[in-house]
């Protein structure tokens, strides 16, 4: 990739992320503020997922357990203890990376047969973890009683 090339895509990355952050305020409706959060999160999952299948050349079919973690521990966080948005998001963040620590130990000296259904056998694990701790996790029901929304930075959350 030559250097203007790659300063090209930059630009037309930023422009896109300028114009994406500005269409809440254009448009002020919480079902298009949803969907753009909704939208960056997948945009995330599918970068992530890009990066380790195309750029590592491993296939996984456990990818949707750091995902699901990753949002299961933040929501089950800020259910269960007091505190602030970004402690919460340091937690899960350090939850993920242990995790990730762990089955990455385990399934990165594998195959690639192997290495896909290790990843998934770890994420049906995590899934029968969820189920099985009704008393943390409510088990099948989700994250009943809903999520605190403290303010973050001054922006009031709850009214979304």
């Amino acid at each position: 990739m030559t250097k203007s090339s790659l300063l090209r895509d930059c630009l037309i990355a930023v422009l896109a992320f300028a114009l994406l952050a500005a269409l809440p305020f254009v448009f002020p409706s919480k079902s298009l503020t949803d969907f753009m959060v909704r939208l960056a999160a997948f945009g995330i999952f599918a970068t992530s997922l890009n990066m380790l299948v195309g750029y590592g050349g491993m296939e996984s079919f456990g990818h949707g357990l750091f995902f699901g973690l990753g949002c299961y521990s933040f929501g089950l966080i800020m259910q269960n203890f007091p505190v602030s948005i970004p402690v919460a998001f340091l937690a899960t963040v350090a939850i993920s990376v242990a995790v990730g620590a762990l089955v990455g130990a385990i399934c990165v000296g594998l195959n690639e047969t192997y290495f896909a259904f290790l990843t998934l056998a770890f994420q049906m694990l995590l899934h029968s973890l969820i189920i099985a701790w009704t008393p943390i996790t409510s088990g099948d029901q989700g994250l009943t009683g809903g999520i605190p929304r403290p303010p973050f930075l001054g922006i009031r959350l709850d009214n979304h």
